[in-house]
């Protein structure tokens, strides 16, 4: 489907990083509907990591319905470059709101904010697919800056870039360690131990509920007999003046569960709402969403726009107002990979192919399932029996090259 030329029209820069660029426009249907685009980088558009990696993002938040997950339109195509349509959120993140305030916020705020995020995190772990069994999506990228607070007050969950789960027709396939956000990743993921547990995402919540109540990152040793005592320390500077030492309490141990070492030790999405309306009904906590948005949210976007000017530089996604645009066709797409494993073979059987590792890169991803066979049979040929003497052995730097991903696709 096409929605021919000229459909957007670019209003600002919102943001630029390595891999795409985000930006606001108004869609040219009559309707003034403002949206947020995200368009993957000229430079990135052979680079079939983040190619794939936008696809999994446009058909995980696609499918999603919850008030606090931001909102994706299917993935376009324009001229040959991907665009992600999502829902444009007025508001700031957690990040720009502790830049402006020295007290932290207030324990109610804190607390309804973690809830809801943690309400968000479990539907997207238990929202089923088009089989009807559970996504198990993960999104391993939570901190202050993936998550925002409009100016009506809803809080939302934004970039599940990093997204993990048993969505269908899953491409990303990674060739390399994805990393959260320092300082909210939990031991196993910085151990390279597997990550394919929910319990990730609860981490990284407790670490931000801590920065959000007390402005300060929780610093803690990943070795194991020292990270409880770590966490027990700084959890004094948990202090907020409205709770009673019970109820203070209760959110300490709260905090110190939800950032266990062990990640069976730690609370699931599901047990911290509960624990946080328990806690909040008990304390006589109330949180007036709008309220903290008129005085807190309203002012601080204001003053990003006072301070920070407009970036209205179009010129690497100018195209995007001249160029016809369409819905990007995954049948096309899928046709394209049905030959992968066989080029990949042919690949392997050169003896110069780990010295080539984009091309490489290129056609592991292209792969329905990940060739571990073939990377397994690169390890065992290093050393072969004395009687396999036709069979030419794989040198050390291949095999580096073969462990290197297979450890990677298992961390991943």
């Amino acid at each position: 489907m096409s929605l021919g030329k000229g459909y957007y029209k670019i209003l600002e820069i919102l943001g630029q990083g390595a891999h795409a660029t985000v930006c606001s426009a108004e869609v040219r249907d009559g309707s003034g509907t403002r949206v947020a685009l995200k368009v993957v980088r000229r430079e990135n558009l052979d680079n079939l990591t983040v190619i794939n990696r936008i696809h999994d993002e446009a058909r995980v938040l696609g499918s999603l319905r919850h008030p606090n997950i931001i909102h994706v339109m299917p993935l376009l195509d324009c001229g040959g470059t991907p665009v992600l349509e999502m829902e444009l959120v007025e508001g700031i993140s957690l990040r720009e709101v502790l830049r402006q305030t020295k007290a932290g916020l207030p324990t109610e705020i804190a607390l309804t904010i973690i809830e809801k995020s943690a309400d968000a995190l479990d539907y997207a772990y238990s929202a089923p697919n088009a089989d009807g069994k559970p996504m198990h999506i993960i999104h391993r990228d939570i901190n202050p800056s993936n998550i925002v607070v409009s100016t009506e007050g809803t809080v939302k969950l934004v970039d599940f870039g990093l997204v993990k789960g048993n969505f269908s027709g899953r491409e990303a396939k990674s060739l390399y360690m994805v990393s959260t956000s320092q300082g909210y990743a939990p031991p196993e993921r910085t151990s390279g131990r597997d990550s394919a547990s929910p319990l990730v995402d609860v981490y990284s919540l407790g670490m931000t509920l801590f920065e959000l109540l007390t402005t300060k990152t929780m610093i803690v040793s990943m070795h194991p007999d020292k990270h409880e005592e770590g966490v027990q320390r700084q959890l004094a500077h948990v202090n907020p003046p409205n709770l009673q030492p019970k109820h203070l309490d209760e959110l300490r141990d709260l905090i110190f569960h939800m950032t266990a070492y062990i990640d069976k030790d730690r609370p699931s999405h599901k047990e911290v709402v509960e624990t946080i309306g328990l806690l909040m009904e008990k304390a006589s906590l109330s949180a007036h969403m709008l309220s903290f948005a008129q005085q807190i949210i309203v002012p601080g976007l204001d003053q990003i726009e006072q301070t920070q000017p407009k970036n209205r530089d179009f010129s690497s996604i100018a195209f995007l107002e001249t160029t016809p645009i369409g819905v990007a066709d995954q049948e096309l797409r899928a046709k394209g990979n049905k030959n992968a494993p066989a080029e990949l073979m042919a690949f392997l059987a050169q003896s110069d192919w780990d010295k080539r590792q984009p091309e490489l890169q290129k056609l592991v991803m292209r792969c329905d399932e990940f060739p571990e066979a073939s990377l397994l049979a690169i390890l065992s040929g290093f050393q072969r029996p004395w009687w396999s003497f036709w069979d030419k052995p794989s040198t050390s730097s291949q095999v580096e090259a073969a462990l290197l991903m297979l450890c990677d696709h298992r961390s991943t």
